[in-house]
């Protein structure tokens, strides 16, 4: 569906399809009037829409005394998102309609690091989600996740540490797999927009999402945009320094928030390992074990988390005192224990923050689990068309 995402960029038609996603079922009329546009460019432009199958009409509005006004909605078969999540121990797809509902989903547990072997994976993902929307014509665009820095306009993963890559061009190998629009960004960025366009952060023009899990990465929304900073790697909230004399983090330095709470180092700590496990699995089931103790009230377990959500709340007080968000949304593997680590967060955000900007800023959990990466993939082809 290129020549319709093209169609969908053009700046009247972006506005006119814009006010049918968020505000539809609504009027001829009403979309006129929301956007200053002309009744006789809004109906050419509904035409155009209507042939392309991207909205449709729906009831009939009560009428006002004459002709009862005919309602335009997204039409949400008529075209598809797919989102990819090179993960680090699977790679997820995930294809979403037009109204932003999962379709179809798919996991592939990977252990296999070659930049390769991720191609092919995705090769074999795009193919089943194509399959599940009856062509590639049916898709509109792609969406791709990864974690570490990316430059998001190349399609560049500048840095991967739990892959050991350096400058791998994703977009040059993606754009050879298939004709439609491709975006590539980092995970959590990516979890970011997924928040924005469909979880709880659609509520805020403003928020921070951080995810919590085998490393910590943040996605930041200003004004509803994201923020890259100077060199696309803004967010890199795991490596601010948290505790001078604290372990040695794979960034090199000493004491970085990653390096005192990711779940890997928990679990290290938890069950008196002298080296983390490189198993992405063993680490999430052995956390999945310190939970389940801690939830039996088991001291140790509990206070390792109790600890870690001290840590985790005095890193986002920082947070709060820099950008003065209107919520912090906390996703990712730590937050199967969201019981212990909100209250801990919460009270410790309120008493380390300026009172001026903690007033009214709220923390919740991610709307999204194990698809938030993939998902928020997809949004980012929405992202780009509306932006």
């Amino acid at each position: 569906m290129k020549n319709s995402f093209e169609i969908m960029k053009e700046r009247n038609q972006k506005k006119v399809l814009e006010m049918i996603y968020k505000k539809g079922p609504i009027s001829r009329v009403d979309i006129s009037d929301k956007t200053g546009l002309a009744a006789a460019t809004i109906t050419n432009i509904v035409k155009k829409l209507l042939e392309l199958g991207l909205v449709k009409e729906a009831e009939r509005a009560p009428s006002s005394g004459g002709r009862k006004p005919v309602l335009m909605e997204i039409n949400k078969t008529g075209g598809y998102f797919i989102g990819i999540e090179w993960g680090i121990n699977k790679v997820s797809g995930v294809l979403l309609n037009l109204k932003s509902e999962i379709v179809a989903e798919k996991h592939i547990q990977n252990s296999d690091f070659n930049f390769s072997n991720f191609i092919d994976l995705t090769s074999h993902l795009i193919e089943k989600m194509e399959n599940k929307a009856g062509s590639s014509d049916k898709i509109i665009g792609l969406g791709l996740g990864i974690h570490g820095p990316v430059n998001p306009r190349k399609g560049l993963s500048l840095y991967a540490p739990h892959f050991n890559w350096k400058n791998k061009n994703i977009k040059k190998e993606m754009v050879k797999l298939v004709d439609y629009p491709v975006f590539i960004d980092n995970d959590v960025r990516m979890m970011a927009l997924g928040e924005k366009w469909g979880g709880i952060g659609k509520n805020y023009d403003n928020f921070i999402f951080v995810n919590l899990g085998y490393g910590i990465g943040s996605g930041i929304i200003i004004n509803g945009e994201l923020y890259y900073g100077n060199d696309w790697t803004a967010g890199e909230f795991g490596h601010m320094t948290i505790l001078e004399e604290g372990p040695i983090c794979s960034c090199g330095n000493q004491g970085c928030l990653e390096a005192v709470i990711s779940i890997d180092h928990l679990v290290k700590k938890y069950f008196n390992e002298s080296e983390k496990s490189n198993l992405y699995l063993e680490t999430k089931q052995q956390w999945t074990m310190l939970n389940q103790e801690a939830q039996r009230e088991k001291n140790a377990a509990r206070n390792i988390i109790l600890e870690a959500a001290n840590y985790l709340g005095t890193g986002l007080a920082n947070l709060v005192n820099l950008f003065n968000p209107r919520a912090i949304i906390l996703g990712g593997d730590m937050m199967t224990a969201e019981d212990y680590i909100l209250p801990i967060v919460r009270e410790k955000v309120n008493s380390k923050s300026l009172q001026i900007t903690a007033d009214g800023m709220e923390i919740h959990s991610s709307s999204y689990r194990e698809l938030a990466g993939a998902r928020g993939a997809a949004t980012a082809v929405l992202e780009d068309i509306f932006k």
